[in-house]
């Protein structure tokens, strides 16, 4: 593409500035630290209790254990916090912040040679806009404030780290070590989220916007780069395509098709845009439903379209903002295509593509005829906006009550969001109020396995005995399991219905013979109708294949006294 007059060749600034980068991550961290600072003591919450630093036996598992996964360099990250503070969250929260803020900071050298590259001379103001846009926007409370949204910070902070040295040589060649950085930031990349590889449509875009020469004059300066990130990008493809295949939440084996997937990320993706600008109604679970036709998605692809026509239309009159649009659309494309994930929406993926509107915001502040007073109002008061919105939301990430709470009120159909809060009241102790919401998410959704199980034991923590044991008759006429029958034979023991709780416990073991529950469970019914042999052989067969059973181990001790 033809360069306009103002993407020409700019000066350089003098190599001492360039190295002033203290100041700029210090802002970063005063202000990234303040704004965050509520989630700090936050809770583990939702997909943070399924990571490797929740397994009871971490603290005995080998190096593979962390790092066997298809994001080692992420649980690196984890198995470092878990060395040093086991499961206290505070330092798993620090850890985000800092990464976030450090983020952050490179961004703002990024965009601060973009404007030279655009205007002809770098500009501190329009780079801080940008930056701290991107620190202090209401969408990167998901990524920062949640544990498990750690995955987009890192793999964001490799992806900007390989772009910045790219852009830094831009106007001359790549030396051996320049390449073998942006290199070393793409695995970074990819190995904390598979979504790094969008740092390859981005280096291509930067060369395309702010290149000089023709298109093959740009590959062959910078052919040392592109061949093996191009490379490592097909192999990254491929290994991703094969991890797909045997993920249960995302991939072609998903439960739903690459073409609803994709009609539907026409109405996220315009989600997306309208949460930038107008970032109202954060929901950690969106339970976004999925669609079918063209005839609903239609009306979501106009703001799409819209958007690319203003990015052609924007190439030629103000580039720096056009270039923004293309670099959101890039970093989005990896989670709004065609390979289907489970939660068509998620504010953390997000992260990335929150750095190309913020660049696409500082194009059009440049642009914008307007005494350059007014102009830093305007983003000041953005500014204070977005700081004080993202502080509201880490309040509302301090509490897991609350974070659940709020989703519910945004949508109240969604199950998952009544079954998370009813978790959170277990661990309370309330019961009662935990078998309420287990209660909604099973009328929502059906009795499936998961959600009665929850019901049938958030009954049986509240004593409501008779609830819970209908609950799980209704639960194993549907889905029979050894752990349901084993819960019934015990709920019938309690009512004193022998013959029923011990044919109960049979069923459990006919569906699992090595179900120790239901073995010691038994034990202990043989032992109260008097049948001390047979009770010691169901405690043994539990010792056997769980030596931690403390209902067998503590029959055992009686059988014992008794003799």
């Amino acid at each position: 593409m033809p360069r306009s007059r103002k993407s020409a060749p700019a000066p350089r600034v003098p190599p001492a500035t360039r190295r002033q980068g203290l100041l700029p991550a210090l802002i970063a961290a005063a202000f990234g630290s303040i704004v965050f600072w509520p989630a700090l003591n936050g809770p583990f919450v939702f997909d943070d209790l399924h990571l490797p630093f929740f397994d009871p036996y971490a603290a005995q598992m080998p190096a593979r254990f962390w790092l066997g996964g298809v994001r080692p360099l992420l649980m690196a990250s984890y198995w470092l916090n878990f060395a040093f503070f086991r499961t206290d969250p505070w330092p798993y929260h620090a850890t985000n912040i800092a990464l976030h803020c450090l983020t952050a900071t490179i961004l703002f050298f990024s965009v601060r040679r973009l404007t030279e590259l655009a205007l002809g001379l770098g500009s501190n103001g329009l780079a801080f806009a940008a930056a701290a846009i991107f620190l202090l926007h209401p969408l990167q409370t998901e990524p920062v404030d949640y544990v498990a949204g750690r995955s987009e910070v890192l793999c964001g902070l490799f992806v900007l780290a390989g772009w910045l040295i790219f852009l830094e040589r831009i106007d001359r060649p790549l030396k051996i070590a320049d390449v073998c950085l942006i290199l070393l930031c793409a695995i970074g990349a990819v190995l904390s989220k598979e979504s790094g590889i969008c740092l390859l449509g981005i280096l291509l875009a930067t060369d395309l916007y702010w290149g000089t020469g023709t298109l093959r004059d740009r590959f062959e300066r910078r052919k040392a780069i592109y061949i093996p990130v191009i490379a490592g990008a097909l192999i990254a493809v491929a290994f991703i395509l094969r991890s797909l295949a045997h993920s249960a939440t995302a991939g072609f084996s998903a439960s739903i098709g690459p073409g609803s997937y994709a009609l539907t990320q026409m109405r996220v993706i315009a989600t997306y845009l309208r949460l930038f600008f107008y970032p109202v109604g954060l929901n950690l679970d969106w339970g976004m439903s999925f669609l079918h036709t063209i005839s609903r998605s239609w009306p979501w692809m106009i703001p799409i379209a819209g958007t690319m026509v203003l990015t052609i239309v924007l190439y030629r009159r103000v580039r720096l903002a056009s270039f923004g649009l293309v670099v959101f659309f890039v970093t989005i494309a990896p989670t709004s295509s065609f390979i289907p994930i489970n939660d068509a929406l998620a504010e953390r993926r997000m992260y990335l593509p929150v750095a190309g509107l913020a660049i696409f915001v500082a194009g059009m502040a440049a642009a914008l005829r307007a005494p350059e007073r007014v102009k830093r109002l305007a983003i000041c008061a953005v500014l204070l906006a977005c700081a004080l919105l993202s502080f509201q939301r880490s309040v509302v990430w301090s509490d897991d009550e609350r974070l659940w709470s709020q989703s519910i009120l945004q949508n109240p159909g969604n199950a998952r969001a009544h079954a998370e809060i009813g978790g959170s009241y277990i661990f309370r102790k309330d019961c009662a109020r935990a078998a309420i919401e287990y209660a909604k998410a099973a009328t929502i959704e059906g009795l499936s396995p998961l959600n009665g199980r929850n019901l049938a034991a958030a009954y049986e923590c509240s004593k409501q005995n008779e609830k819970a044991l209908e609950t799980y008759k209704d639960l194993v006429a549907e889905h029979p399991g050894a752990m349901e029958w084993t819960r019934i034979g015990y709920l019938e023991a309690l009512k004193n219905d022998v013959s029923n709780s011990l044919a109960a416990f049979e069923n459990a073991l006919h569906l699992d013979p090595n179900y120790s529950p239901a073995w010691s469970y038994r034990g202990t019914g043989r032992l109260a109708l008097g049948n001390v042999e047979g009770a010691r052989s169901d405690f043994k067969r539990a010792l056997e294949l769980d030596p931690g059973d403390p209902v067998a181990a503590s029959g055992l001790v009686k059988i014992s006294g008794k003799n």
